[in-house]
């Protein structure tokens, strides 16, 4: 358990047993603070469970299920009387099961999956913005469920792949007011259905006994239930070694928009979408030295058309074309074997001068050092520059809202258990 300022407290708990082939693992959290202003509470609780199976030497079957519930209270802007009612409530409950595969010939794994999800959205006024509306909720409730699977099929130097890609989604959100003491917003339940399947191949040309030089090609194609289809296609190239290399690839993201969005559409027919696209464009080194230094750096560039972006009301819109093209980069240093250092870097540069929620750079550093033994010290410290984003606090509902630059600092130490209990865990 950790207590901190405003009230704060962290707990969790867990264990987890094996016997044989079958294990099995539960646990909980608990988060909750009050926050630095009136009527600025939150929380939030999970718990879950999960169990396993190996299935001879080569498969292995785990099911897990989650429980998440969440509450936030907004205080409203700075200088404007407190909020009475307004609170965002969640909660969800998810069901997974998944198989895992490793053979020589054919590694993958198939997860089928089902959430069941809802949000009580509690308002000062039904109308957002506007001051003289009765208070009011927004309550959304909604259903998922999918298959996700991908298998790599070996032949010598050749490495066929073939995954797919299922969901299904259902779900209403509508709209109370409580003068009326009815619902005065309900565009009905929406649907949704998506299938990707993917094809890729690969093959490592084995230059020598220490370099490799390995293609691939693939590509993904989306069909929709209420946009058009898409092709995703990508390729890619590496070449180098166990310790190091260099690599570039293509790859194209495709971006639908949900269930919102329907119910929006169905409201307010003047609404119109389409798929977001995303080409990205990568080169690249990775590189590691005797288990002392290890590095990662690349150059990026993104090319979006159609970027699906939310405005002041929370609606989705089309806002055109972004191109951004930056450098992500990673490096640890293993200084002794008790101490080491890390950083990593992004940097972002954009043809147009203000895009929604992209700073353009933000940073890390910090150390791990175990100053004695069962002692440990971690200490770091994060950086990300200013950004901009929709917000129905601005004055204009057409404008993005500059968010201030910021940075945290951590620091942690930590007292192994087993230094006087024969327990593996942290006091810290």
């Amino acid at each position: 358990a950790v207590w901190g300022r405003f009230d704060s407290l962290v707990t969790s708990l867990k264990a987890g047993v094996k016997d044989g082939p079958v294990d099995a693992a539960g646990g909980a959290y608990y988060r909750s603070s009050e926050g630095s202003r009136e009527h600025n509470s939150s929380e939030l609780s999970g718990a879950f469970a999960r169990g396993g199976m190996e299935l001879g030497e080569n498969e292995y079957l785990t099911f897990i299920y989650h429980r998440s519930q969440s509450r936030v209270e907004d205080p409203g802007m700075e200088g404007m009387p407190t909020p009475k009612y307004e609170q965002f409530k969640t909660w969800l409950d998810s069901y997974t099961i998944r198989l895992e595969s490793n053979h020589d010939w054919l590694r993958g794994y198939s997860m089928g999956y089902v959430t069941d999800g809802h949000l009580r959205w509690e308002k000062d006024h039904c109308q957002d913005g506007n001051p003289n509306s009765p208070s009011g909720s927004s309550d959304t409730d909604w259903i998922g469920s999918g298959y996700r699977g991908l298998y790599d099929f070996l032949w010598n130097d050749w490495t066929f792949s073939v995954g797919l890609d299922a969901m299904v989604d259902e779900g209403e959100t509508k709209t109370f007011n409580d003068r009326m003491a009815r619902y005065t917003w309900e565009p009905g339940r929406q649907r949704q259905t998506l299938a990707a399947p993917y094809i890729g191949v690969r093959y490592d040309f084995h230059l020598d006994e220490e370099w490799t030089l390995s293609p691939s090609l693939g590509t993904k194609y989306y069909f929709c239930s209420d946009f058009d289809d898409e092709w995703a296609p990508s390729a890619a190239i590496d070449f180098g070694k166990k310790e190091y290399g260099i690599f570039a690839s293509w790859q194209r993201g495709i971006h639908y928009p949900g269930l919102i969005f329907l119910a929006n559409e169905t409201a307010w027919n003047p609404l119109s979408c389409v798929a977001e696209r995303m080409d990205n464009f990568n080169v690249g080194f990775r590189g590691s030295w005797e288990a002392m230094l290890t590095a990662h750096v690349s150059l990026y560039h993104n090319a979006i058309t159609d970027r699906l972006d939310q405005d002041a009301h929370g609606l989705y819109h089309n806002s055109g074309e972004l191109d951004a093209t930056g450098v992500e980069a990673t490096l640890r240093y293993f200084a002794t074997d008790e101490l080491s250092f890390y950083g990593g870097t992004a940097i972002a540069a954009t043809q147009q001068k203000v895009v929604s929620r992209m700073p353009r750079w933000t940073w890390t550093l910090g150390t791990s050092w175990e100053i004695v033994e069962y002692v440990r010290l971690d200490a770091d410290v994060n950086y990300v520059d200013k950004m901009y984003a929709y917000t129905t606090r601005n004055e204009s509902a057409d404008d993005l809202a500059e968010v201030d630059r910021f940075w945290t600092a951590n620091i942690r130490l930590a007292l192994d258990t087993r230094v006087i209990l024969p327990v593996d865990g942290e006091w810290y």
